[in-house]
């Protein structure tokens, strides 16, 4: 499996790119490094295969497929599923955080309102 020179070209500037782009993002905190590490990881995978495009050639002989183009869809593959399940524990740990906190919430709201009504009925016994 070759890859044109204008393929290889594009491939790498796009994923440098697009690192610049995530990083920049960390910086202004905008991203949390956790949820940026597939990603980087990701873009640094894309720049080997596209400098080295023979990576997928031995790859698929040593997994047993015949042809490389069926090994970089069975990769790209996995790796949308790793992006799609760590993205799935982030949302679902973010659901359990937002219901404690809205539990939380409305037990100070109790609270709250249980030592306003307290203060006034001192008021009103004192008056």
């Amino acid at each position: 499996m070759t890859l044109s020179l204008e393929l290889q070209t594009i491939l790498t500037t796009g994923s440098i790119l697009s690192g610049i782009i995530i990083v920049n993002l960390i910086k202004k905190y905008r991203l949390e490094l956790r949820y940026s590490l597939l990603w980087l990881a990701l873009i640094f995978v894309t720049i080997v295969v596209s400098i080295f495009p023979q990576i997928f050639v031995y790859l698929a002989k040593f997994m047993g497929i015949e042809v490389p183009a069926n090994a970089v869809f069975l990769l790209v593959s996995f790796g949308s599923f790793a992006l799609i399940f760590s993205l799935t524990l982030a949302v679902s740990n973010l659901t359990v955080k937002s219901k404690e906190l809205t539990q939380e919430i409305g037990l100070l709201k109790l609270r709250l309102q249980k030592l306003e009504e307290q203060l006034n009925r001192e008021d009103q016994q004192n008056d």
